[in-house]
Parts: structure tokens; sequence; C-alpha cells
């Protein structure tokens, strides 16, 4: 009897199970020479017998003899003596350093009916949800580190969800009332409950897997834990680990390599709209942060998302600062200017919720692999 055609669900169950020494077939859809990269020479996009995407990362080195192996777009190949590697997200295959590869004369076999469900193909899944977090940070902007929660505490969650293709969507924005932490632990929770009252197949994000999902849950925790009741964090791990997770930087790689979650919503066609601080009485003026913050990108070799520091467009990095003179303007009283920051982000948090299902929604999209991860 011929062996099972392995697919990415099979990746997953090996990397839960600590198994190596796969034999997986794969299809080859798109390959990146980066000759100019520090660390890898190619990054080959692949898809499963199910048409769910894996990737495979082969390192630059002298001693790989995979670094100037030719591969051919859509032509399917057998991959021997593979270990999964399932990272933020993507589900791949290990490079190793000896060739373990050959080229199949056509497609595999479909696998069998029995085949572990751990993986679902974004394309299949009716209901979607989707999350987008902001926040605001604690530390100066040359410390911050993005994925860091002690760098950082939530200000609110954008969420939205889709029944099926056909529905309308429905969208909102969660904030924390306060600057308490059991203010911010409500607001995480509120998420979860957000999400568990609606039949979700899968929840999608954009970067989520490194960013939001791992910051809510790190943000839970420190929060519970300040007000005394850590089980209450547990209860948010348990709830946002049970979700099948999509996260659409990963579909992003495969169609543009580099760029933002605006850069992928133009080139699906469903740009994200822009929000203008102009357009509410803030009391602010960015200019005052963004001559230092935008310094700090460029000796860090990040380019500003602007060349005007009078830019009226609202960028997430403005975003910590509005959220914070939110939060003070509110505990001040000052009704009007805080109801004017409050609908200012509102309205960009609210402004990336659409194009997210619009992502979702791109045929390039369609092989996504979604997986409950670990945050």
């Amino acid at each position: 009897m011929a062996p099972d055609t392995l697919t990415a669900s099979n990746l997953i169950a090996a990397e839960r199970d600590d198994e190596y020494g796969l034999t997986v077939p794969l299809r080859v859809d798109k390959v990146e020479r980066t000759p100019d990269h520090d660390w890898w020479a190619q990054l080959v996009h692949c898809s499963d017998a199910l048409g769910t995407h894996v990737k495979l990362t082969v390192f630059d080195d002298d001693d790989c003899d995979l670094v100037d192996y030719s591969f051919e777009e859509g032509s399917w190949y057998e991959f021997d003596d593979v270990n999964p590697d399932v990272y933020q997200g993507t589900i791949g295959i290990k490079a190793k350093w000896d060739r373990q590869v050959s080229q199949l004369s056509g497609r595999p076999g479909m696998p069998s009916s029995e085949t572990t469900d751990l993986v679902r193909r974004l394309g299949a899944a009716d209901a979607i949800a989707a999350l987008d977090i902001e926040t605001i940070t604690t530390v100066s902007e040359r410390e911050l580190e993005p994925p860091n929660p002690d760098h950082q505490e939530l200000l609110c969650t954008g969420v939205g969800y889709r029944a099926s293709p056909s529905e309308e969507i429905e969208a909102e924005v969660l904030f924390r009332e306060d600057e308490t932490a059991s203010a911010e632990l409500d607001a995480i929770e509120a998420v979860v409950k957000w999400l568990d009252t609606r039949d979700v197949d899968v929840l999608i994000t954009f970067g989520g897997a490194w960013f939001d999902l791992p910051v809510l849950v790190g943000r839970a925790e420190r929060a519970a834990t300040e007000i005394g009741e850590p089980g209450r964090a547990e209860n948010v791990r348990t709830a946002l680990e049970s979700y099948y997770h999509a996260d659409l930087s990963s579909a992003k790689n495969r169609v543009l390599g580099e760029g933002s979650l605006e850069d992928m919503a133009e080139h699906v066609g469903s740009p994200a709209p822009k929000t203008l601080w102009t357009d509410y009485e803030t009391g602010l003026e960015p200019q005052t942060w963004r001559e230092s913050q935008w310094e700090i990108m460029r000796e860090e070799d990040r380019d500003p998302p602007s060349d005007d520091l009078a830019d009226p467009t609202v960028f997430n990095s403005d975003v910590p600062y509005f959220g914070e003179a939110w939060l003070t303007a509110s505990a001040a009283g000052e009704d009007n200017r805080a109801s004017n920051l409050y609908a200012c982000l509102e309205t960009y948090t609210l402004a990336d919720i659409h194009p997210l299902f619009a992502i979702a929604d791109d045929e390039r999209s369609t092989g996504q692999p979604s997986f409950p991860m670990t945050y």
C-alpha cells in the first residue's frame, strides 16, 4: 500500500510530537532569490496537496547544496527526510545542508480523509473574525521593542466579523475605560467575549502571530498579576489559543515581500482610508514628537512614514501619543477634547478592519494556513 501523502497538517503534528524525517510533496509557487541577505539565499513559497501554503528557507551557506538549486515554479517536488518548522503563523520545513529534494513528474495523490485536521485553509473558511490592537508605550522610543508586553499597554482593539462571504462585515472598537490595570484587563476580556459570542471558523490578523495576540496575552498576565487575579489571564490565554488563526502578513510576504498592511490592502484593491488628525480638535501637534521619533527611525535604518513632519495623516507611530492624550483628557474631565481624541482613534482603528477581510478574500490568500498557536 502506497504511503499517504503528507500535508501541512502533518508538519504541525510532527512539530507538536517532536517527529522528524518526513517525506513531503510540495508544489513550488514562487522563488525569491536573496543574494544580498545576510542569512538566506532563497525563500521558496510552496503549497501542499490540499493547496495550503508551506515555506522553505534555504540558508546562505557554502555547505548547503540547495543554495544554487534551480526550482521550477509550478512544478512538484518531493522533499525527503525533512523536519517541520512552524513559527509565528507560518508552516515550513527546515532547510538541511544536503540536497534532499527531487522533482516529481506530476501532482501527488490526494491525502486520505483520515489526515489530522490541524490546519484550516483560509479559502475554505466561511465565518471569519478579524482583530487589530492599538497600544500606548511605556518606554522611550529607543528602548521600544514592539512585541514586548513590558514596553506597552493595550489602548483599544478593533474587531470585525462576517458570518459568510455574502454577508456584511460587523466592526467596532473596544476601548479600555481608564489607566488602571483593572480597566486594561477588562478591555482584553471584552475582546475574548466579543469573539466567543460569534461562531468563528478562522481569526485573521496582520502580524498578530508575533504582535497582537502575544501582547494581549502578555498584558493580561501583567494586569491580572497586578490586581491579584492571575486566573483571569489564564482564561484569556486559553481562549485565544483555541482559535484557528491566520496571520495575513504571511500572505503579504508571498505576494509583495516587504510591506505593510496598507501596502497589501492597496495591492488587492482595497486601500485603507486615511485618518487625518486635522479633522479633530485634539490640541496636539504631532510635529512635537515626530521630529525625534523619525530621526530614531532613520538611525535604525527604518523609513519614517512620511517626508513631511506636518503630514495630517495619523500614522501607527502616532497612536500611542493620541492614546495617552485621550486617557489624560478623560481622567481630567476634558470632555470635548476627550471626545475628539476618542473619535480620531476609533476612526483610525476601524480603518484597518475592512481591508483585512479584503486581503483574506484575495485569491492569493486562499491557501494561507490557519491553526491554533501558543503565545
